[in-house]
């Protein structure tokens, strides 16, 4: 509802806000199919600069077709983990051009090629 109790006037059929990479390169807003933003902030990954831009610009291009914040959320999770897995490498690779193949293999032995799933520790201890 808007001012009053009228509703919004809804989007034309067919709208969509593209997802803003912000200026510097290091933010990204995703607009969901009601007009909101909401800001993710790659500099919260604690990556080097280059890797954070390359992921946002990623992200971005991704959320295109996302019609809600959740979509986003749930990439953005799995970029969290993803990050805390490089962060606890010895050597961060500047950049994903410096990821090798055997980063990536052990990323998805950890993570089963998966991102977080919230149920596997549930699962594991009813078991």
């Amino acid at each position: 509802m808007s001012g009053r109790g009228h509703r919004a006037v809804p989007a034309p059929a067919g709208h969509r806000s593209a997802p803003t990479l912000g200026g510097d390169g290091l933010t990204v807003t995703v607009v969901n199919i009601e007009g909101h933003p909401k800001e993710f902030d790659f500099r919260a990954l604690a990556l080097p600069e280059a890797m954070a831009r390359s992921l946002a610009r990623a992200f971005a291009a991704q959320s295109r077709g996302w019609t809600g914040h959740s979509s986003a959320q749930a990439y953005w999770g799995h970029l969290t983990l993803f990050a805390q897995f490089l962060n606890g490498l010895d050597q961060v690779p500047d950049d994903l051009d410096g990821l090798t193949a055997a980063t990536l293999k052990r990323w998805r032995a950890r993570h089963g090629g998966r991102g977080p799933n919230p149920d596997r520790g549930t699962r594991a201890a009813a078991a």
